[in-house]
């Protein structure tokens, strides 16, 4: 899971998915042009710190214990949202939804079925949950000096590898704290960024034979989010000694 992503959940999970699938696939992904910064969306996804806006396109490097690199991709609006991808260097793809509502951005959420869903696929693998419990917001639809936000949120399913399915579930809370805005440089340029400190706390249990294995995953960040482009760098501490750092390498916004 990179968490990376950006918003603190997503970037979080993909980073853990991608150290559990470093070895997995080798073809890369497209690269994005560079761009501008652009709108931040429109109706209830008006947020001036993510731009939702279908075709925009975001690309990462990721360097620390695993180096990688990612571009994420608005693929679609839906009744009350919007959807999303990553597609990692090493082959696996993620993708999700989010809900909006007045601003504020909501990943993972629960739909009018009940849940959200998420997937992750490599070329040996496949991974598939569904959120059976949320609250909390990822991004407000505003964020000043000293704001501090927090979601929680369950995730039920299972990892498919080699056709073997391995039932598993994901219990993730994280916390953001916002300071003030300053200048960043990054592969894609320079911004003025508004500085948060976040905490996300997961354990992955997954059950074998009928036996529950539980792990923890604890992540300490700090992100800079640009006003009109989103996240542009990330420093991550995983299970405080795990160091990586996530770039802003270019991104188009339509």
């Amino acid at each position: 899971m990179s968490h990376s992503r950006f918003f603190p959940v997503l970037s979080a999970l993909a980073l853990v998915l991608s150290m559990l699938a470093c070895n997995i696939g080798s073809s890369a992904p497209a690269a994005s042009s560079g761009g501008s910064p652009g709108s931040s969306g429109s109706g209830a996804c008006n947020n001036p710190l993510y731009p939702v806006v279908v075709g925009a396109t975001w690309s990462y490097t990721l360097t620390g214990p695993i180096a990688s690199s990612f571009t994420r991709t608005v693929t679609g609006l839906t009744a009350d949202g919007f959807n999303d991808q990553d597609v990692f260097a090493n082959g696996v793809s993620r993708t999700g939804n989010w809900n909006c509502n007045n601003g504020a951005l909501i990943a993972l959420n629960p739909d009018s079925s009940g849940g959200g869903d998420s997937s992750v696929q490599s070329s040996h693998a496949t991974a598939n949950f569904h959120t059976t419990a949320m609250e909390g917001v990822t991004l407000p639809a505003t964020v000043n000096v000293g704001d501090s936000w927090s979601q929680n949120f369950t995730l039920e399913g299972a990892v498919t590898i080699n056709g073997q399915d391995i039932p598993a579930k994901d219990v993730v809370a994280f916390s953001c704290t916002a300071g003030a805005i300053e200048s960043v440089t990054v592969p894609a340029g320079t911004f003025n960024a508004v500085h948060m400190d976040c905490t996300s706390d997961i354990t992955i249990t997954i059950t074998r034979n009928g036996v529950e294995t539980p792990s923890d995953v604890n992540t300490s960040s700090t992100m800079w989010y640009a006003a009109g482009v989103g996240m542009v760098k990330s420093s991550n501490l995983i299970n405080g000694a795990n160091a990586n750092t996530l770039e802003l390498t270019a991104y188009n916004i339509p």
